[in-house]
């Protein structure tokens, strides 16, 4: 007792007197922190999961998502991650995670548009790297969901072998943890209960031991099944043994799976064995679920400031797998759905197989990143996969019709437009490719988008009515597995930005731009409406055509990646709303695998012209990149290393400022130079490791970002600088104790520095948690508690300062988690946030001080849960 005190207590006792003396918040408003633990190895061709935790926010997310792309690709896809009992869980898909790399990133949105992200600059540029060792897949999508054990003659053959062979992709429900190369001389040894023994129902426990050196296993990497269901998270585990007591098993056979590495990271020979309950009741052996999912529902109530928010959701997920197709479904219902918005609800439906793949509701469909690029769509999306022909349809939704709002009316009183609206906007797009994809596909695709102009009248919407019409083609050409890749994509688009009066005639077209059209637009209406707002009036120009070609070649340890892409100033996709146009350039990239892939060089160059199309009055920018980062992978027992460098330099080509006097002897200035180089500099660690027979996962972080105005030295007095540097450092403490028990620390501080010196805002930030698991781990109990501090100043001038930032936030959370039966769970959370704040505004013609108000804050969060 006295040597396991002397190697738990100790610790434990350090971490509670850290946890309880610094007490810690949520950031201060509107900045909150995602916790998560970041991947950093994968197998190919198995999922990546995902999980992460909103610790300081004073606002329920509008949705929580994973972007995440191969090296090789230019663009992100994504994913929301779905909201569990004290996180946010997903999976990046097993057919996308291939190697070298799988970059990706956490962001979260807020509904007064706030945006939150992890890392938590620069995600786009500087994302979370994950290392994807090859090999065939453990988990291939063709498997079920649940665990689909061997038939029993093959199983009672085993009996008194003394053998533990692996599970296949057929035999399990989870993925073992990610192995290096070579066999592990390490052996696990079935403690209890022994195979096909009877046990009684109150007596179970599962036991396995590691049997190898004086090392042991690496603890973490320990994986355990029961029935097909992962139970890694209740079980004790150590270098040398895992166990689990699990509560409530019913009488009949059970079958039970254990993954570990070695602390050398080689894979160890798994275990798998079955073993029987006995009770009262007896029964027959159930057939497997071939089908998973989830019922929950969800009340939040708010109060800050002096109001009172409640937030009540439910949802529903399903997945599973029936004859050819294996189907996704889910439900997302939440009071803070408003006709005054766009949907914030959702539902979808999802059946896929080996040739067809259908989806009904909200979908998101990636057809090509010029015209169709995971944009929501409430609708259809459809996929048949011939192999020599394919065709994909999305038709459906993008905008619902917003109705304006109207006061008056009343009496002979005028009606006043209170509250404008917004079109209902439908999209349709199709793509016909003929090759498989997997070494070769030319596709051919469309895509049409139009305002509904007859759900608004006029001015009943703060935007016209739009008409957009794409079509396009992309090129897949791949050999030698995808060693050499060349990708390449095209599309030309008509945009008319409104149609609220139809198609022109084409006397008026004639007229106004002195061109002899050979046909009349209004053949064309049900296609485009070609109007004088249509671009380009004058196809000949391609100023709306976009383009763009990469060459990947992944030779001796290179993943070398050349690319061009050029988008006219005047293309435009409803269906990429977020592409930028205007643009052309080139980049290069190059990563190296060193020393057994257990370093990775990264170097890229960029060299873009923005505004390339100029036209009066603007300027054309250079935009040049310079990326540098290197990875460590030592494996295991050692910690990851990440260190990228990003050097941006924007230069408008102007080098002086223009003054003017007027008839008033006011001068004016003029100062339009711009010639900035951002410098982003990050490291992040991860460290999984054993210190005093305890589990620790670390993760430290530290990124500066800094922006340095060429001209900022000698800009006018009436003009700012554009100077600022910003550094965040952030480390994460994750410790597992013999005892039922984790507990977490974070400390992070972020450093804001503006306008040389007329801006400064430092915020530091302690947070502390425990959970303790009770009554054979049916019960989990938490606690945390938050500290934050926020100082700084906000000025015009060296002497005269606009606003005060000082205050301090303090909040305590406590709550608890009850699963009764491996069914049923139920979650109970309460948040108090005290705010103070010292700060506030200066009025800078009379220096009167205004103080920011103080208040205290509380959240209470009921969930439950039901599990098919």
């Amino acid at each position: 007792m006295i040597k396991r005190f002397a190697s738990c207590g100790i610790p434990f006792l350090i971490t509670l007197l850290g946890t309880f003396i610094h007490a810690n918040t949520a950031w201060p408003q509107g900045f909150q922190v995602i916790e998560h633990f970041p991947v950093t190895r994968a197998q190919q061709g198995n999922p990546i999961k995902i999980t992460a935790q909103l610790r300081q926010t004073n606002s329920f997310p509008l949705y929580v998502r994973v972007y995440f792309k191969s090296i090789h690709e230019q663009r992100y896809r994504h994913f929301d991650l779905q909201r569990n009992l004290n996180a946010f869980v997903g999976e990046i898909p097993g057919k996308f995670v291939q190697p070298p790399v799988i970059q990706y990133f956490i962001l979260a949105l807020y509904p007064n548009q706030k945006v939150v992200s992890l890392p938590a600059m620069n995600p786009y540029g500087q994302p979370f790297e994950v290392a994807v060792q090859e090999g065939p897949s453990n988990r291939p999508s063709e498997a079920a969901p649940g665990e689909i054990p061997q038939p029993p003659s093959a199983q009672r053959s085993q009996r008194g072998s003394g053998q533990q062979t692996p599970p296949t992709a057929q035999t399990q429900g989870m993925q073992p943890p990610a192995p290096d190369r070579g066999e592990s001389q390490f052996s696990i040894q079935i403690i209890s209960p022994e195979p096909f023994e009877q046990v009684d129902e109150k007596e179970v426990v599962i036991a396995a031991s590691f049997v190898g050196d004086a090392e042991g296993a690496d603890s973490a990497s320990v994986r355990v099944t029961l029935d097909g269901e992962e139970v890694t998270h209740l079980a004790q585990i150590s270098n040398f043994v895992v166990t689990f007591a699990p509560a409530n098993l019913p009488a009949g056979s059970h079958t039970v799976v254990v993954w570990a590495n070695d602390h050398r990271g080689k894979l160890i020979s798994p275990a798998k064995w079955e073993f029987e309950v006995t009770g009262k009741l007896t029964r027959k052996e159930k057939k497997p679920k071939s089908y998973q999912g989830r019922v929950y529902a969800e009340f939040r109530q708010e109060k800050f400031s002096g109001q009172t928010l409640g937030i009540k959701n439910l949802g529903a997920n399903i997945g599973g797998k029936s004859g050819p197709f294996t189907y996704q479904g889910m439900v997302y219902i939440t009071s803070l759905e408003s006709s005054r918005l766009q949907p914030r609800n959702r539902f979808v439906l999802n059946l896929e197989s080996k040739l067809l793949d259908i989806g009904v509701g909200d979908v998101y469909p990636y057809l090509n990143d010029l015209v169709l690029w995971g944009r929501r769509v409430r609708g259809f999306s459809g996929h048949l996969k011939l192999g020599l022909i394919n065709f994909q349809l999305i038709f459906g939704q993008t905008n619902r019709l917003i109705k304006p709002i109207y006061t008056g009316g009343v009496g002979g009183s005028p009606r006043i437009l209170a509250a404008k609206g917004a079109y209902r906007q439908n999209l349709t797009a199709g793509r016909v490719s003929f090759g498989s994809g997997k070494n070769f596909q030319l596709g051919l695709l469309a895509l049409k988008a139009r305002d509904d102009s007859n759900s608004l009248s006029v001015n009943e919407s703060n935007s016209n009515p739009k008409d957009n019409l794409v079509a396009g083609a992309d090129l897949l050409v791949a050999l030698n597995a995808h060693r050499f890749e060349l990708r390449a994509s095209a599309a030309y688009s008509i945009l008319t930005n409104d149609i609220s009066n139809g198609p022109a005639s084409k006397a008026t077209i004639d007229s106004i731009f002195g061109v002899n059209l050979p046909f009349d637009p209004a053949d064309f209406k049900n296609i485009i409406i070609l109007n004088e707002s249509t671009i380009p009036l004058d196809p000949t120009g391609l100023s709306s055509l976009a383009y763009q070609g990469s060459l990947t070649l992944n030779y001796f340890r290179n993943a070398v990646q050349i690319g061009y892409k050029r988008l006219g100033p005047e293309y435009n996709s409803l269906g990429q709303t977020y592409l930028r146009n205007n643009i052309k350039g080139f980049y290069i990239n190059d990563r190296i695998a060193l020393f057994r892939n257990k370093v990775y060089t990264t170097i890229g160059y960029e060299d873009f012209k923005d505004n390339f199309g100029k036209e009066v009055d603007t300027l054309v920018v250079s935009l040049r990149t310079i990326n540098f980062g290197v990875a460590i992978y030592p494996g295991p027992n050692l910690p990851t290393i990440n260190i990228s460098t990003r050097n941006y330099l924007r230069d408008n080509g102007v080098d002086q400022f223009f003054t003017q006097t007027s008839s008033f002897g006011i001068i004016d200035t003029t100062d339009i130079r711009e010639q900035s180089l951002t410098r982003d500099i990050s490291v992040n660690l991860t460290y999984n490791f054993t210190a005093m027979n305890l589990q620790h996962n670390a993760t430290v972080s530290v990124i500066n970002s800094k922006l340095i105005d060429q001209f900022g030295s000698n800009r006018p007095t009436t003009v700012a600088p554009k100077d600022f540097s910003t550094t965040v450092q952030m480390i994460s403490l994750k410790t597992q104790y013999e005892k039922p028990l984790t507990t977490t620390l974070t400390f992070a501080s972020n450093q804001n520095h503006a306008t040389r010196g007329l801006s400064t805002i430092n915020f530091k930030l302690l947070t502390g948690r425990a959970d303790y698991k009770l009554m054979q781990n049916k019960l989990s109990v938490y606690g945390g508690v938050r500290y934050i501090t926020a100082s700084g100043l906000q000025k015009s001038s060296s002497t005269v300062t606009l606003a005060s930032i000082s205050y301090k936030q303090q909040g305590v959370q406590i709550g608890g988690i009850y699963q009764p039966t491996p069914h049923h769970n139920f979650m109970v959370d309460f948040e108090l946030i005290k705010y103070t704040d010292k700060g506030g505004t200066f009025n800078p013609v009379t220096g009167a001080f205004t103080p920011n108000p103080s208040f205290t804050n509380s959240i209470i969060r009921l969930f439950y849960e039901y599990r098919l």
